[in-house]
């Protein structure tokens, strides 16, 4: 901190994660904090700033950064895989980009990993295997077995879940996801603004949500939610699902 920089202005100093830092690492820091010199910029980033002392945070001006969107990660990964030169469907980028959860660096971080597994060319199934998530086929044919009342299919669709080796906690918030996505659909005109799925999927949806019935999926969805909770703490997973789903 005492030199100057060699070339520009100011010298930048950035601390990631800084909650990290130990109490005595913190009081070290804020003697440089409270008379800090013209010629140096600190930037903090941090995911968890309620574990930082009010002594730092009074010293700093706080920017509290925004998720970003499912399209405009998804722009950026379609520029990407074109770059590339790299086939991978609309689906596929929607998937990798909910895997993101908002971050633009764990997006890209789970396309390399698909690319490098998969090659130049990228197949739904492969690629949601890869991410440890339900392909949409499977999500789909259990959403629609359980409003067309089939327990039959439905026991052996968990079957198949549990042969691919998938959590079936995982499996039960995608069904989740879903199921809220059908409900969105019922009540809402422009539900893109509140769901992590593409416009392609959406339409995917639409005709499975337009004949069900808004109370019914409404006590589905309240189901699941309990039953993702259960799943948390349940000795026998598979039976869990099974029991819920047929109910």
């Amino acid at each position: 901190v005492r030199y100057l920089p060699s070339q520009a202005r100011y010298k930048i100093i950035i601390i990631d994660e800084v909650h990290m830092l130990s109490n005595s690492a913190f009081n070290a820091l804020l003697k440089t904090l409270e008379e800090p010199p013209e010629h140096v910029q600190f930037i903090f980033a941090t995911t968890e700033p309620h574990k930082i002392p009010l002594t730092i945070l009074s010293r700093c001006q706080r920017f509290d950064f925004k998720k970003i969107g499912l399209s405009a990660l998804q722009s950026r990964l379609r520029y990407i895989v074109d770059q590339e030169k790299v086939a991978i469907s609309d689906t596929g980028l929607a998937a990798i980009a909910r895997h993101g959860g908002g971050s633009m660096r764990d997006a890209l971080s789970a396309l390399d990993q698909v690319i490098a597994c998969c090659g130049d060319k990228v197949e739904d199934e492969a690629l949601q295997h890869l991410l440890g998530q339900v392909s949409s086929r499977l999500l789909l044919a259990t959403v629609t077995a359980i409003l067309q009342r089939a327990p039959r299919e439905l026991l052996e669709l968990v079957r198949q879940v549990d042969d691919l080796g998938h959590s079936f906690r995982q499996f039960c918030q995608q069904l989740v996801a879903l199921v809220r996505a059908l409900v969105v659909l019922k009540v809402v005109d422009k539900p893109a603004e509140l769901l992590d799925f593409s416009e392609a999927e959406l339409v995917g949806l639409r005709p499975l949500a337009a004949p069900a019935c808004l109370e019914e999926l409404q006590r589905v969805l309240t189901l699941l939610i309990r039953t993702e909770a259960e799943l948390a703490v349940s000795s026998y997973p598979r039976l869990t699902m099974e029991v819920a789903l047929i109910r």
